[in-house]
């Protein structure tokens, strides 16, 4: 009996500690995928309920004011992020498991490039230009503007 109970007690110790693994990793490469842009790049991560939203979002997107902003966009859809390309294509992101929690679905966020979330919109108020005027005012942009 008491074999048996010693037994229990190390399967479930054992299974706390797989299951921890297994969440810190899970944690780890999210984090990864999105810190890959730190201080390359400013991100725009939209958490939509729906991909037809994309479309009626990204349609007037001026590629070259992304460029010179080193803006990104991406999209989270279903736990499933994807990477706005030039044109309109969605490329899928692998090794992501959700930045988006169910309260965000309808919001997007402008991650600036110390990774930190700058601003959040509601996706019905979301416009690029309102977009561009405050990473315009970002100091470092600011920076940047005035040492071109």
């Amino acid at each position: 009996m008491r074999f048996k109970n010693t037994l229990n007690v190390t399967l479930v110790v054992f299974t706390i500690i797989v299951i921890g693994f297994l969440a810190s990793v899970s944690l780890a490469s999210e984090r990864a995928v999105l810190e890959q842009y730190q201080w390359h790049n400013r991100l725009l991560v939209i958490c939509s309920k729906s991909l037809d939203q994309i479309d009626s979002l990204t349609h007037a997107v001026n590629n070259d004011a992304l460029a010179e902003r080193k803006l990104r966009i991406f999209v989270e859809h279903s736990m499933t992020l994807f990477e706005w390309q030039i044109g309109g294509s969605l490329s899928n992101i692998s090794g992501y498991s959700g930045y988006c929690s169910k309260d965000a679905i309808g919001q997007a966020f402008l991650i600036g490039l110390d990774s930190k979330v700058k601003a959040s919109f509601l996706l019905s108020d979301l416009s690029f230009e309102s977009i561009y005027e405050r990473i315009d005012a970002m100091p470092m942009r600011r920076h940047a503007l005035i040492n071109k």
